[in-house]
């Protein structure tokens, strides 16, 4: 994912940190919580992400902020897909409050046609 790590004192004075660029794999017909895509464990800070979502169909996709070891939610927005679309969600800012935390996407319902996604 293409997450920019900001600097310890806010976004007025971010820096870029690291940048790099996670691709999800092409999906058809994924089920319900399928994970369109991942980060790896990120360091505790703040990050501006965004985010490019394709969709050929309505659908729901989830985005979770997760913690150290992937089994609880700790924060989550929901994003709604009317219609056939590639959208770019930039710089929302995620606070990841300890070392080994992810931030992924999933698909909030049974998605039938195909979605791909990426974090940059």
């Amino acid at each position: 994912m293409a997450l920019r790590m900001l600097g310890q004192s806010g976004i007025e004075t971010a820096h870029l940190k690291r940048q790099k660029w996670i691709g999800g794999s092409l999906f058809t017909n994924p089920p319900i919580n399928t994970v369109i895509t991942q980060t790896g464990s990120l360091n505790a800070g703040l990050y501006s992400i965004s985010i490019f979502i394709y969709c050929d169909v309505a659908a729901l996709f989830t985005l979770q902020l997760l913690d150290t070891d992937g089994s609880t939610v700790l924060q989550s927005q929901r994003v709604r897909f009317t219609m056939e679309a590639t959208r770019r969600f930039d710089n929302m800012i995620i606070e990841v409050y300890q070392d080994g935390q992810k931030v992924r996407l999933i698909t909030g319902e049974a998605v039938v046609g195909e979605v791909q996604a990426s974090f940059i």
